[in-house]
């Protein structure tokens, strides 16, 4: 007994098998090597913290669900850490309330079991005014405390923070909820620390869209973070790259996870919701929704000489690259297929990319067959006017769009599915068009997906296509 409390004290990985035991009576623990990795960075992290020692990384940890992720990195750190430094002060936030109240009642059951208290019971005197499911502390000092995104924290700090999936997965698509979530840690969380230059932000969450809080977080400063990436089937994701020599014919959890489990989930949850949750990457290999093979190739000698090129402009209007961006498209229809020539992202205030309009229809062959659609939302009514009135551009306000985007989208997937769209051979924008395409819906910038649909739309809709007619427009026309 004594040798293997001395284990326990020693190796945070003896100490949770032995803790996941106690709270989870009849269940069997499932080892993996991951478990032991986590643990060991963990304990690392918290000793030094105990020691008061300046730290140099954060952590981020994405890893699929049921892989013991809470419970190693939210639930049992703090009885451990209260071990040796029982002054130490825990706050865990999840999305929820409810989830973050059954986190820190697993935890306070840690501290009150018997083998808890026969070991270690002296470190930690839970005061009796102060012992509740969300918020417990000790004569000593330290304690836990849970919040979540919509709850509040004010007047407290504490010396390990983390942060537990704070956007839901069934909520991942929804701008507000990952705003939400991002706020709560940039505007709360991030000031809660008693000791900044000590103290440490443990990041638990799947990689649900490329604007959640790691891409977020990665965006903003990268080498603030350890950043632990655990995809449950071998990718190019995985982060460190060592830990690819544990993987087992491609997987990181056989016995848990084995193919014919990860082949049920993708079904079940969708190719997106599947990448994200299991794979820890917002766009499937190979697009979420919209397929990268999908997309054939050509050549402008494949065409008729006088093809007339049209034009959609999904209109953002302004030159701040926080904001979306706005996207031209030039594209013709040939025996009902589309070909897309040219693709533009620009970030530019009305005036001037009134004047990028007109040079980019020019330069990709505008002539008087040639049409150009503008969507009316934004300033793109008064685009659509002031192009009118001092320019001889065909200027079409294109009809107001009347679903969501993933509906439009899912209204032209036949049509992309069925290869009838075509990129120009060796464009420079090929690159950027399939990233947001392969990562739609799960990407913030998606005008590119707009003019896409726009267009597809009206080359497979034939109350929308264009009747085109091939007539000799060698002459240039202004």
């Amino acid at each position: 007994m004594e040798r293997r409390k001395r284990q326990c004290e020693d190796s945070y990985y003896e100490f949770l098998k032995d803790a996941f035991a106690e709270t989870h009576p009849g269940k069997v623990f499932v080892d993996n090597w991951h478990i032991r990795f986590l643990c060991d960075l963990l304990q690392g992290e918290v000793e030094r913290v105990g020691r008061g020692e300046k730290k140099i990384h954060d952590i981020i940890i994405n890893i699929p669900p049921r892989s013991l992720k809470s419970f190693t990195a939210t639930v049992a750190i703090g009885p451990w850490a209260w071990i040796k430094w029982s002054h130490l002060k825990f706050i865990s936030s999840s999305h929820s309330a409810d989830l973050s109240i059954e986190h820190n009642v697993i935890t306070r059951n840690i501290i009150a079991t018997d083998w808890y208290r026969d070991n270690w019971g002296s470190k930690v005197n839970v005061l009796s005014g102060e012992d509740t499911k969300g918020d417990f502390k000790f004569a000593e000092g330290g304690g836990k405390r849970a919040t979540s995104v919509k709850g509040g924290i004010s007047g407290s700090g504490g010396d390990i923070i983390a942060a537990d999936d704070l956007l839901n997965p069934r909520k991942s698509a929804s701008d507000v909820e990952r705003k939400e979530a991002i706020n709560h840690f940039d505007k709360t969380l991030s000031t809660r620390l008693d000791h900044p230059e000590t103290g440490l932000f443990i990041i638990i969450e799947h990689r649900l869209h490329d604007e959640d809080l790691t891409g977020h977080l990665l965006k903003k400063d990268s080498s603030r973070y350890i950043h632990i990436c655990i995809p449950a089937e071998m990718s190019e994701d995985i982060k460190p790259v060592y830990l690819r020599e544990f993987y087992e014919n491609g997987l990181f959890f056989p016995s848990r996870f084995p193919i014919k489990y990860l082949n049920r989930q993708q079904v079940t949850l969708g190719t997106s919701g599947y990448q994200g949750q299991y794979n820890q990457t917002p766009a499937a290999a190979g697009g979420n929704m919209i397929l990268n093979k999908w997309f054939g190739r050509f050549n402008l000698s494949d065409l008729p000489k006088f093809i007339p090129w049209n034009f959609v402009i999904d209109g953002a209007y302004t030159e701040k690259k926080t904001n979306s961006a706005s996207v031209l498209l030039c594209y013709t229809m040939h025996h009902y297929d589309l070909y897309i020539k040219d693709i533009a992202s620009i970030w530019m205030a009305q005036p001037d990319f009134l004047r990028f309009i007109k040079e980019f229809a020019y330069r990709n062959g505008y002539n008087r067959r040639s049409r150009i659609y503008i969507e009316p939302k934004a300033n793109g009514i008064s685009t659509a006017q002031t192009l009118r009135r001092y320019t001889k551009l065909n200027i079409i306000l294109d009809k107001p769009p009347t679903v969501d985007k993933i509906s439009r989208v899912n209204a032209t997937l036949p049509f992309m599915e069925a290869r009838r769209v075509y990129l120009l051979e060796g464009a420079s924008w090929i690159e950027s068009f399939l990233y947001e395409t392969g990562m739609f819906p799960n990407i913030k910038q998606n005008g590119q997906v707009d003019c896409l649909c726009m267009a597809a739309d009206k080359v497979s809709n034939p109350k929308t296509s264009v009747k085109f007619k091939y007539y000799d427009l060698s002459q240039s026309y202004s």
